[in-house]
């Protein structure tokens, strides 16, 4: 009897990110279950091969999705969310910031 094959799971990290316009950040993908790198995409922007984000130019602050995608199984992918800020322009955060 064939054992069945491994439960294919990603996982990208930092899930949520601010960057300013134009600017870059770092995005890793780690895949379990499969030796096989992903394939990245973004919704708005650029991301390499490596996961190297840059976003996009503009005076409009945005949201971007990341996604990597297993190249083992294409079924498999995880998403991470940027907030592209732009200049003058404040963005929120899940970060608490402790008074003094």
């Amino acid at each position: 009897m064939t054992p069945p094959p491994p439960t294919i799971s990603v996982v990208v990290s930092p899930q949520v990110t601010a960057v300013g316009v134009g600017q870059t950040t770092q995005f890793t993908a780690t895949v379990t279950g499969d030796t096989t790198a992903v394939t990245w995409a973004a919704s708005a922007g650029t991301i390499d091969a490596t996961g190297n984000y840059t976003a996009p130019s503009g005076t409009q602050s945005s949201t971007a999705t990341i996604t990597a995608t297993s190249k083992g199984d294409t079924s498999k992918s995880a998403s991470a969310s940027v907030n592209v800020v732009a200049p003058g322009q404040i963005a929120t955060t899940a970060n608490a910031q402790g008074g003094q």
